[in-house]
């Protein structure tokens, strides 16, 4: 190879000439620059050889307009971890992580926020629960659960004439909805909407009247009869123009 020649003879005359400092074979100090009796010198500047390993610096890449991807680390699966009696819903549990994660919670923060605001809303919830069956009891007094059986019977003839599933009726599961479910099974009768023929029954101002103080059903029931109610006014007027008083 031309290298190891050139490196060969540059060495052997460097070893040969140690305190030369730029001698020529002769000895003696070279000739000027530009003599024409300046001979060519023995052996050239060796040139830079390519597999020079001593450079430890960052290789050039050979294309800048396409940089090499940097190295990337697996990407970790963001994961909650759900309390017991969250929701059960495989979707809103991915949109509440998504949300999390764009946010920049880690995993661990997300879930012990969520988990704490989900149990916040059900205590809410089971407290609110809790006090509309009281009322609903202490409303319906003997009659309750004849009242609540009633109400079931009535919203399985609903979702056998309607082909609503039951599961799909929760918007009555609660007191609230079984004292609507009961008052629309009051109103339309035996027989329930079959074919949509059942009207409901007229009733007179004086009957309303006497509904109002006597049918716990009633919208204005409990309002008529207690004075710190927010419909009070609203139930006292009512009544008072059902029975002929003027306002």
């Amino acid at each position: 190879m031309i290298y190891n020649r050139l490196f060969h003879n540059r060495f052997l005359r460097e070893e040969a000439n140690p305190d030369a400092g730029g001698e020529g074979n002769g000895g003696g100090a070279p000739p000027p620059a530009g003599s024409p009796d300046s001979p060519s010198p023995a052996d050239p500047p060796a040139p830079a050889n390519p597999y020079d390993l001593s450079d430890e610096g960052d290789p050039v890449n050979p294309d800048p307009a396409n940089p090499p991807p940097p190295n990337q680390e697996p990407e970790t699966p963001y994961e909650i971890e759900w309390g017991d009696g969250f929701v059960e819903n495989d979707a809103l549990r991915q949109m509440l992580a998504g949300h999390a994660k764009a946010s920049g919670l880690p995993p661990a923060e997300a879930g012990k926020f969520l988990n704490e605001v989900a149990a916040s809303i059900r205590a809410d919830e089971e407290a609110a629960l809790k006090e509309a069956d009281r009322s609903l009891r202490e409303d319906w007094g003997s009659d309750y659960e004849t009242n609540v059986a009633s109400a079931k019977a009535f919203a399985r003839k609903l979702s056998k004439e309607s082909g609503v599933p039951m599961e799909k009726l929760g918007v009555f599961a609660s007191p609230d909805g079984f004292r609507l479910l009961n008052a629309i099974a009051a109103t339309v009768g035996e027989g329930g909407l079959k074919g949509g023929s059942q009207t409901v029954k007229a009733v007179s101002p004086a009957e309303e009247a006497n509904e109002m103080l006597t049918n716990p059903n009633h919208r204005y029931y409990k309002a008529i009869a207690d004075p710190s109610h927010p419909q009070w006014r609203e139930a006292t007027n009512y009544y008072n123009r059902l029975v002929g008083i003027s306002d």
